[in-house]
């Protein structure tokens, strides 16, 4: 989980920040970011995680990575437990739709 959380956290920009959200999700904040940029960025950083082999347990394993995204814009959003709600829930279709993918919320 540590080199998977420095592998994301070099893709990431200097305004840009991520911390871990429960046991196997991050959360990253991207200010100023459209919903097509966030998309293609966060596609090219599923493609990097997939291409990586991680140690584990005496052997090697690969990482699918599954991404859930909310942006602000246009978006009635009343709290910031309503903005984390809609990330999840994008977060819980892309795992549904077989993971290694990224999914807007609605």
């Amino acid at each position: 989980l540590r080199r998977l959380a420095r592998l994301v956290e070099g893709y990431l920009q200097e305004n840009e920040a991520m911390g871990l959200f429960g046991p196997d999700r991050f959360l990253l904040l991207i200010p100023e970011i459209s919903a097509p940029e966030a998309q293609q960025r966060l596609e090219r950083l599923i493609s990097r995680v997939g291409q990586q082999s991680f140690a584990h347990d005496g052997g090697e394993s690969h990482v699918k990575l599954s991404v859930g995204f909310v942006t602000r814009p246009g978006r009635d959003v009343a709290s910031r437990e309503q903005f984390i709600t809609q990330a999840e829930t994008a977060l819980y279709r892309a795992r549904r739709r077989g993971g290694e993918q990224v999914v807007g919320a609605d």
